[in-house]
């Protein structure tokens, strides 16, 4: 009977043996399973983060380049405002050189025609100095 019993037992201990066998291989399957789907899901994850980076990164680039663009323009306009300037002052100085002109000739036609100084400096806004001065230059 002693030979009879140990089969039984070593049936037992190959069966537990299996199984713990197949037990291993179910849980290391599991475990390369799970790293994978870690795997898959970072990789995943550093898509979506590159996916939503890009149009950031694109709207981050459009955006400088604006800023770039308003920069420039600005510089034009504030240029151009300075030019406009020397452009005012230099048609101001012709406007006022030939209002002068035109007064002083007004007056000279007035004194030729005899009025007196008071007239003329009212009618041309004139000083009385002035009026006078004209008066001596135009019979020289």
């Amino acid at each position: 009977m002693f030979p009879t019993l140990p089969v039984p037992v070593l049936l037992i201990a190959a069966g537990l043996s299996l199984a713990a066998l197949v037990s291993a291989w179910i849980m290391r399957a599991r475990r390369n399973a799970a790293a994978a789907a870690a795997i898959r899901a970072q990789e995943a994850e550093a898509e979506m983060s590159f996916a939503a980076e890009a149009p950031m990164s694109a709207l981050a680039l459009r955006i400088e380049l604006l800023g770039d663009q308003l920069q420039a323009q600005d510089q034009r306009r504030q240029a151009e405002a300075v030019a406009l300037r020397e452009d005012l002052n230099a048609l101001r100085a012709d406007v006022e050189w030939l209002t002068s002109e035109r007064m002083i000739e007004q007056a000279i036609a007035m004194c030729r025609e005899g009025l007196p100084n008071s007239e003329i400096g009212d009618t041309l806004g004139l000083s009385s100095d002035t009026v006078r001065t004209i008066r001596l230059l135009r019979t020289h």
